[in-house]
């Protein structure tokens, strides 16, 4: 292998801290996330990739994000029968899998896993969680 995959070829990292968020609270009760991709990983690198494998939500989760808004766009992919409660400015609902959520810029959102299993991804336009 040649210098390029050195450079863009990385191994997922879990992600201990995370702005808005509850990592390690989360992480006990229903699986670590893993970091794929952002620019302390690869240079240059302009998003942000989280993948969560989910083997089940106890009953009661307490949320572990707070409403936060960003300044681009993301992606929310729900892979399986993976349930979330879902806030989008001022409205509120459930998603299950499998669904692709996009947020606009500047959408206060929230995102709660309910039930069910499967994975959650998450691609972030911008080069470092903020």
């Amino acid at each position: 292998m040649g210098d390029l995959f050195a450079r863009y070829v990385v191994r997922p990292e879990p992600i201990q801290h995370l702005l808005h968020h509850e990592m390690a609270a989360v992480a006990q009760q229903v699986g670590v996330a893993y970091r794929y991709m952002d620019a302390e990983m690869v240079a240059g690198a302009d998003l942000v990739v989280h993948v969560r494998k989910v083997d089940g939500v106890p009953p009661g989760l307490p949320s572990f994000v707070d409403p936060h808004r960003h300044d681009v766009s993301h992606f929310y992919g729900l892979v399986g029968d993976l349930t979330v409660h879902l806030q989008l400015d001022d409205e509120e609902g459930e998603v299950t899998g499998p669904a692709g959520i996009f947020i606009p810029p500047g959408v206060v959102h929230r995102l709660q896993l309910a039930r069910g299993t499967g994975y959650l991804i998450v691609i972030l336009r911008q080069a470092r969680y903020e």
